[in-house]
Order: C-alpha cells, then sequence, then structure tokens
C-alpha cells in the first residue's frame, strides 16, 4: 500500500488520537525523514491537520476534508484487495456470501483474527454487518456456513444500533482491525 494510505489508514483506525511524526514513523516502520515529507505533503493538502506542542507537531486526520473521505475510500479498496491477494480462498466465500445477502445490507466487515490475519483452521469469521432488517441476514448465514463449511459469527446491527454502540469496545476494535469487504463508503460514514 502507497504509504500515504498506510498514514491515513493509521489515523482511521486510531480516530481520537493524534500522533507526533516520530510516533507515525514508528508506527509505519519507516525512516522519520520520509514519513516527515509525506506527512507534510499530506498537511499542505489539507488530509492532516497539525498542532505545534513544544517542539514537535502533533497530527490529526482532517475529518471534514472531502479529500481525506477519498483518500480513506482508497485506503480501505487497497487494503481489501492486498488481503485477497494472500487469501484467495476467503475471497471466493466473500463473493458468494455477498451474493447471496439481501439489499437490506448496508455494509459488511470482517473482523477478528481474520482481519487480523492470526486465524487457525479452527477460528470462527467474524463478520459485522450493518443492515436496514436484521431478520433477512440468518438464512443466508446457515447456507453460507453449510456451502463453506466455515462458522460464521456475525454481529447484526441496524444503522441506528451501529451509531448508537459504536463507541462501545467491540466496535473501537473493530475500526482498529478490520476488512470492508462492501459497502466501504457507507461504513466510513456510519463512523464519522
Amino acid at each position: 500500500m502507497d504509504v500515504k494510505l498506510e498514514i491515513i489508514s493509521l489515523f482511521w483506525r486510531y480516530p481520537e488520537q493524534t500522533f507526533t511524526i516520530n510516533e507515525i514513523a514508528k508506527q509505519l516502520d519507516g525512516t522519520y525523514s520520509y514519513i516527515n515529507r509525506v506527512v507534510l505533503q499530506l498537511i499542505k493538502e489539507n488530509i492532516i491537520l497539525k498542532k505545534t506542542v513544544g517542539h514537535a507537531f502533533l497530527c490529526s486526520l482532517n475529518k471534514a476534508s472531502e479529500k481525506t473521505k477519498a483518500f480513506l475510500l482508497l485506503a480501505e479498496i487497497s487494503r481489501k484487495e492486498e488481503y485477497f491477494l494472500k487469501h484467495k480462498n476467503m475471497q471466493l466465500l466473500f463473493k458468494d456470501f455477498i451474493k447471496e445477502l439481501p439489499k437490506t445490507a448496508v455494509s459488511i466487515i470482517l473482523f477478528g483474527s481474520y482481519a487480523k490475519e492470526t486465524f487457525t483452521k479452527e477460528s470462527d469469521i467474524d463478520i459485522l454487518i450493518t443492515t436496514t432488517i436484521k431478520e433477512d441476514i440468518a438464512p443466508v448465514l446457515r447456507k453460507m456456513q453449510k456451502l463453506h463449511g466455515k462458522h460464521i459469527s456475525p454481529l447484526l446491527f441496524t444503522i441506528e444500533e451501529f451509531q448508537q454502540r459504536k463507541n462501545e469496545t467491540v466496535v473501537t476494535e473493530i475500526i482498529k482491525n478490520h476488512i470492508i469487504l462492501q459497502g466501504a463508503e457507507q461504513f466510513l460514514q456510519e463512523v464519522y
């Protein structure tokens, strides 16, 4: 993934946190001088906001910028593509799953051990689904579990329920480690 997108993804995973350029470099395992140049470019583009504290810049994501939202969307798409390049068998499962889901499913987010890439053969597939009608989802889950032999552990929320619970630990953990399978734009709107 492009370094700009990696930096933006870092802020997206920790939406309320500010980082110094040095902290960003450490998080991304990059050199300070290179990360500094990229961050300064993102500041110029008004994607990152900076605040001077002592001798350091505290950086945060400019959530109000349309350009930031476009970069976040691009970062999420890139992340999903990279994930499926590594896990082609999962791509087939999720294509089937998404194709079977009713149109009431707004966004589908992979989280847990599969998103962190720490899964084993016995791991459940943890999925967050935001939907307009929760009852439509259960039959599809049963069908996919039977077809692919994998246990799917869904977390189903209406959009309103997700909004009410987005500060709960489980949702903040999903924001930190996830792969958006469908509905990236909607998910970004739900979080921001």
